[in-house]
């Protein structure tokens, strides 16, 4: 019976381990996310939106409520470090404790499951302390492993924050000049007029051609990085999805202005 538990811990936490790096580099590596159903950062997601955002909705609405909804993205980056880690601490604490069934010292210090998570921990985070140490050598090796999912977790969640908030940083920028001149709601109308008062078509062609390079690298980058846009922006009153709409809109409207069919506004 001992047997067969040390190997259903030795699979449950070998699958759990790949699962995890196949989520990680999933997310943070491929330039073209899978969206499985299952996939643990989507149902991270989910779940904490569903919580957030039914928290807010309870909130009036104002800077509370703005603050919380801005706080999600964020956050979530740190639950799904936090989660990423401590799930394969547990999965390689499995495998050792189920190494350990079948040796009586594979791992010197390690008697129970708790001892083998302590030195999964130790192993995948380089600490190092020295009381607990593999004794033969598939925990030897195992140990390797592990530690290089260690920093390979670390590496890439630290390479994926500068890129991530360097694309989110060139969205706001650019977004912040989007302006008809008044300090009222900006409508397609509007936006139109003051791109083109006078309705040449070649000032309109010339300010959609420009704005046509933004709509571009949204896709390129909310499609890279998967949780970019769940970043709201962080001025008040304004928003990448209503200016995609607002956008839209007005490049409809351009189609009626002599001069600008089949060009950039189309």
């Amino acid at each position: 019976m001992t047997d067969f538990l040390a190997v259903v811990a030795i699979g449950t936490g070998s699958a759990i381990v790949v699962a995890v790096l196949a989520d990680l580099i999933n997310t943070l590596v491929t330039t073209r996310t899978a969206s499985g159903k299952w996939w643990l950062s989507r149902l991270m997601t989910v779940g904490s939106w569903r919580l957030i955002r039914g928290i807010a909705l309870r909130l009036p609405e104002g800077r509370t409520r703005e603050v919380l909804l801005a706080s999600f993205a964020p956050l979530l980056v740190l639950l799904l470090l936090i989660t990423w880690v401590s799930q394969q601490i547990v999965g390689f604490g499995l495998v050792w404790w189920g190494f350990s069934q079948f040796d009586s010292t594979p791992i010197s210090g390690v008697t129970g499951l708790g001892d083998a998570i302590y030195y999964s921990g130790v192993v995948f985070f380089t600490v190092g302390f020295g009381e607990v140490v593999p004794a033969s050598t598939i925990p030897r090796f195992g140990a390797l492993i592990e530690a290089f999912a260690g920093v390979l977790t670390t590496a890439l969640v630290i390479g994926h924050l500068p890129a991530l908030y360097s694309a989110y940083s060139e969205r706001e920028r650019k977004l912040m000049t989007l302006d008809d001149g008044t300090e009222t709601r900006i409508t397609p109308t509007s936006l139109v007029m003051a791109w083109s008062p006078g309705a040449d078509a070649e000032d309109l062609v010339s300010h959609f051609h420009d704005w046509e390079e933004w709509v571009a690298g949204i896709l390129e980058t909310h499609t890279t990085f998967p949780m970019l846009p769940l970043f709201r922006s962080h001025h008040e009153g304004q928003s990448w999805i209503t200016a995609v709409g607002l956008l839209a809109d007005a490049s409809l409207q351009c189609q009626i202005v002599e001069g600008a069919q089949n060009r950039a506004p189309t």
